[in-house]
């Protein structure tokens, strides 16, 4: 019995342990050294141009789903030495720093993002990674900021500028794999470009053959400018460094971290649970409601009819005694007529004995008036 119980704890040890490496070997989280967080960059724009320039760098992360980088660019097309002033001048001294952010697109067809729908506009394509189809995985694009300050001394026509300006702004791009090499160092293909403000201030001149100088015939002072202004146009190549290219690199973390997958899935299905709970709690409201209301509006009919009905039988009952007086009244009027008649003719008689009283009376005063004078 105890050898059978210490066989299961052993059972179940190991179990344990190979669940664990198993979730571990699944995890696709790299660490990037230092040689691998480098790379550098130039533009061929600048080239075309005749400015050499170079840039350089860094993973602001160590790990393969990290997606913020800093860098700093050089760009400078130094003065030469002439043995006369020529009269096409193309003078530049240009040192930016910039913070970009890499993504990829994100494939939103699948069913069970309904919350999250795909974004169908040009405008929010720019910006955003939700694609209802992702056609180019092998694409990475970036967005961020640069700031820098260039000096230059440009004469191009009749009229030419020089001084300096401060510059910040946006940009926008993207890089996609060229080729790998057996060491692991690989090359990229760089397409971007750059907007923004710039604060300048610089001095006008022309070039003169005659005299062979370039006199200034105005100057500008700090100001800015109100229009946004391309500080750059990049079409070049990055070199990275170490054992992982661009298609290794800034990878969603929900992809290849599976404890970052399982905590994401279990806040997600926590939201689910308190969104069903609430649904299911709105539901029940919503039925009790509706119920109390039909309910409610039964009740408030049935009272609103039976005073109805109760005014109602009042008027009727009161509409059958009104009916009923009348009829007694008529009744009692036809019963009281001969009465009346009877009244009427005793009354007639006692008014002629009463006038035949009266005229005897008359003539019997009369009669003794009349006797009266003869005796005298």
């Amino acid at each position: 019995m105890r050898r059978g119980f210490i066989l299961i704890i052993f059972f179940v040890e190991y179990i344990t342990f190979v669940c664990a490496q198993g979730t571990s070997s699944l995890s696709l989280v790299d660490t990037l050294s230092v040689r691998d967080r480098i790379a550098l960059r130039t533009n061929a724009v600048d080239w075309l141009l005749l400015t050499p320039n170079i840039g350089i760098e860094y993973s602001l992360g160590n790990t393969n789903w990290n997606r913020w980088t800093i860098g700093v660019n050089v760009k400078g097309n130094p003065e030469t030495s002439h043995t006369f002033n020529p009269g096409i001048v193309y003078n530049l001294m240009d040192i930016r720093t910039e913070v970009r952010n890499y993504w990829r697109t994100r494939d939103m067809s699948d069913p069970d993002n309904k919350q999250v729908p795909a974004h169908k506009n040009i405008l929010q394509k720019l910006i955003s990674q939700r694609r209802k189809q992702a056609l180019h995985p092998k694409t990475v694009y970036f967005r961020g900021f640069y700031a820098g300050y260039t000096k230059y001394s440009i004469l191009l026509g009749h009229e030419g500028k020089q001084g300096s300006a401060l510059q910040a702004g946006m940009l926008y791009g993207i890089e996609r794999p060229l080729y790998v090499y057996t060491n692991g160092n690989s090359i990229d293909m760089e397409l971007g470009i750059s907007i923004g403000a710039c604060y300048t201030q610089y001095q006008k001149y022309r070039h003169e053959n005659e005299d062979d100088c370039y006199p200034v015939i105005g100057t500008e002072t700090w100001h800015l400018i109100k229009h946004p202004v391309i500080s750059d146009i990049h079409a070049g190549l990055v070199y990275r460094f170490g054992k992982y290219p661009l298609q290794k690199r800034y990878q969603w973390r929900y992809n290849i971290d599976t404890q970052y997958q399982a905590a994401m899935d279990s806040i997600n299905l926590l939201r689910y649970k308190k969104g069903f709970e609430r649904n299911y709690m709105d539901s029940i409201y919503n039925a009790v409601f509706n119920d109390f209301e039909h309910i409610y509006d039964s009740i408030c009919k049935v009272n609103h009819v039976h005073p109805d009905s109760i005014n109602l039988v009042r008027n009727s009952s009161k509409q059958a005694m009104t009916s009923k007086k009348r009829l007694h009244t008529l009744k009692a009027g036809k019963n009281d007529t001969p009465q009346k008649e009877n009244t009427v003719k005793e009354k007639e008689k006692k008014a002629r004995k009463e006038e035949t009283a009266e005229d005897k009376k008359k003539a019997k005063d009369q009669k003794e008036d009349k006797e009266g004078k003869d005796e005298k």
